[in-house]
C-alpha cells in the first residue's frame, strides 16, 4: 500500500465535510452567501486533488477495475437513491423527485446525475477518456491536450458533466504531469490565508466557473495544506480520519442528509440553525462510517468496489 499523504487527508476531510454540511437545505437557505462562497472551491478542490492522483494508462483489466471501483458504485447508489425519492421524496420533502422509469433512471445515470453523485459521475469520465487517450502513447503534453478536448466535447452533450468541473481534473493531471509531489505544485502555506481573504472580499460573485472559483480553490487547497502543521494531533488524526473516507461519505451521504430534515423541528429555538447543523453533519458523516463499517462486514464491500469501503 502507497503510503499517504497526511495534508492530503485533512484537505479532503474538510472538503467533504463542507460538501456533507452545505447539502443541508435549511442552513443553505440561512446561509446563501456563504454557500456559494463554498461551493466555488470545495468540490473543485477535490476533483483537482483527483485529476492528481489519478494514473492514466494501464492494461484493459486495470481499466474495468477503475469502471468498477467507481461506475459501478455510483450505478447502484444512483438508482437506489432515485428510488428512494421517488417512493418516499414527498414524504421526506426532497426537491429531487423523478419519474421512475427505465427512461427516466438511463438519463440520471448517463447524463444528468441527481445529488452529489454528479462527482462520480465526473470522475468516471474524465478518468475513462484519460485512460483511453493515454494508450495511443502520446507526449504528457500533446496527451492532455487530446483529453481536455474529448471532454469539452462531450461537455456539449452531456449535462451532468460542465466543463467547469472537468477543468479542475485536467489541472489536477497537469500538476501530476510535472513531476512534483503535490505538496511542491500547491505548497503548503498558511500565507495563502491573505489571497483567500482578499478575493473573499474583492469578487463580485462566487463560482468554480470563474477566476474567483479557480483563485479560493489553490489558495484554499495550499492554506488547508498549510494550517495542518499547526493543529493539535486529534484533530489532524479526526479530520484525516474523515478524508480517508471520503469516498463513502459521498456514497452514503445523500440518503442519510434526506433524513436529517425530519427532525429540524427540535431545533426551531436556534434561528441560526448552526446547532442543528452541527448536529446533522456530525450524524451523517457517524452514519456514513458506519454503513462502510457494515458492508465491510457483510462483504459487500467487495462486491461493490472490489476491497474495503472502510478506512481506519
Amino acid at each position: 500500500m502507497k503510503e499517504r499523504i497526511l495534508e492530503v487527508d485533512f484537505v479532503k476531510g474538510v472538503l467533504i465535510s463542507l460538501m456533507v454540511l452545505f447539502h443541508f437545505k435549511m442552513f443553505v437557505n440561512t446561509y446563501s452567501e456563504l454557500t456559494s462562497w463554498v461551493y466555488s472551491f470545495h468540490m473543485s478542490g477535490f476533483l483537482l486533488i483527483s485529476g492528481y492522483f489519478q494514473r492514466s494508462g494501464g492494461t484493459l483489466s486495470q481499466l474495468f477495475t477503475v469502471i468498477r471501483k467507481i461506475f459501478l458504485p455510483y450505478a447502484i447508489f444512483e438508482v437506489l437513491y432515485l428510488l428512494g425519492l421517488t417512493l418516499l421524496g414527498s414524504i421526506l420533502g426532497s426537491q429531487n423527485q423523478i419519474d421512475f422509469s427505465f427512461v427516466s433512471v438511463c438519463k440520471c445515470l448517463f447524463l444528468s446525475p441527481i445529488g452529489t453523485y454528479w462527482y462520480l459521475h465526473t470522475l468516471f469520465i474524465c478518468v475513462i477518456i484519460s485512460y483511453l487517450v493515454s494508450w495511443l502513447r502520446l507526449t504528457p503534453f500533446v496527451s492532455l491536450v487530446l483529453t481536455g478536448s474529448i471532454l469539452f466535447v462531450l461537455t456539449l452533450f452531456v449535462d451532468g458533466l460542465l466543463w467547469s468541473n472537468v477543468i479542475y481534473f485536467l489541472m489536477g493531471s497537469f500538476l501530476h504531469r510535472l513531476n512534483l509531489s503535490i505538496t511542491q505544485s500547491i505548497v503548503p502555506s498558511m500565507c495563502s490565508l491573505i489571497p483567500v481573504l482578499l478575493i473573499s472580499c474583492c469578487a463580485a460573485t462566487f463560482s468554480r466557473a470563474d477566476w474567483s472559483g479557480l483563485g479560493l480553490t489553490f489558495f484554499m487547497l495550499s492554506f488547508l495544506m498549510g494550517l495542518y502543521s499547526y493543529l493539535p494531533l486529534i484533530c489532524k488524526h479526526l479530520v484525516g480520519f474523515i478524508g480517508r473516507n471520503s469516498f463513502c461519505i459521498v456514497l452514503f451521504s445523500p440518503i442519510f442528509t434526506v433524513l436529517t430534515k425530519q427532525y429540524d423541528f427540535m431545533f426551531t429555538f436556534d434561528r441560526s440553525n448552526m446547532l442543528w447543523a452541527i448536529v446533522s453533519l456530525i450524524l451523517v458523516l457517524s452514519l456514513c462510517l458506519l454503513s462502510a463499517w457494515l458492508c465491510d462486514k457483510l462483504k459487500i464491500s467487495k462486491l461493490l468496489v472490489g476491497n474495503q469501503l472502510y478506512c481506519k
